[in-house]
């Protein structure tokens, strides 16, 4: 009887076994092709009016994409991506988009906020930034010293102002989502140098944030550019 056990018990975990490598082999996932690249920048504002007053060094742009490479000879690549872009504008006054009480959005101060704190207009964008690559000492897989140009096109996806401020020694925060008369596409420029797992990039692009006679400022038409380090080949 025990041998008949024991036998049972090898067959069920042999069975056990094999059901586990099948398993394992349909949950393995395959090997991308394609680098992830990540974006870190300041952003600056051109044309900018008074009302749209930012703090450049602290008014932050953060790229996540996937970009894929593709060797066109030993000294150029065209590399395509495509990801999320947040472009996060800190506003250096008390004025900000906010609900009238007739129920409009308005460009205004912001009253009975008390301490002001944190006064910001976040923008989110999916892209479809591209580059030609050029590689002085020649390339095999991506590797060793490039400088690149490229466009950039986006369209919106999501848009907020994220206000904190402390009133009667009590910390508040407020969200409000709008379109806020923002553009829904942008098109731009952009550059790199460096190397493969790291360099640094400019990218400037030439639509305006805001749609004719919607920005903040009389006959206002900002524009917006931003550069940064960039960490890729996760």
């Amino acid at each position: 009887m025990n041998k008949v056990f024991a036998v049972g018990f090898l067959v069920l975990l042999s069975g056990f076994s094999k059901a586990q490598d099948n398993e394992d082999k349909r949950y393995a996932q395959p090997e991308l092709p394609g680098d992830l690249m990540v974006d870190i920048g300041m952003t600056f504002l051109y044309n900018d009016p008074a009302e749209l007053d930012i703090q450049n060094f602290n008014s932050r742009s953060v790229g996540v994409y996937y970009s894929q490479r593709f060797k066109l000879s030993d000294r150029f690549t065209f590399n395509p991506a495509l990801g999320i872009t947040a472009e996060k504008l800190r506003l250096d006054n008390n004025l900000n988009f906010q609900l009238a009480d007739d129920n409009t959005i308005v460009f205004d101060s912001l009253l009975n906020r008390g301490d002001l704190r944190t006064n910001k207009i976040a923008i989110n964008y999916i892209e479809l930034p591209f580059e030609l690559r050029f590689y002085p000492t020649r390339t095999v897989d991506g590797e060793g010293l490039f400088v690149s140009v490229g466009g950039i096109i986006g369209a919106r996806l999501e848009s907020h102002t994220k206000i904190k401020y402390d009133f009667n020694n009590i910390r508040r925060a407020e969200k409000l989502r709008d379109r806020f008369g923002l553009q829904d596409f942008r098109f731009g420029f952009q550059g790199r140098v460096g190397l493969r797992g790291i360099h640094v990039f400019y990218k400037y692009y030439f639509t305006e944030v805001f749609r004719p006679g919607r920005s903040p400022g009389e006959n206002a038409a900002p524009g917006l550019w931003t550069f940064g380090i960039n960490i890729s080949g996760f």
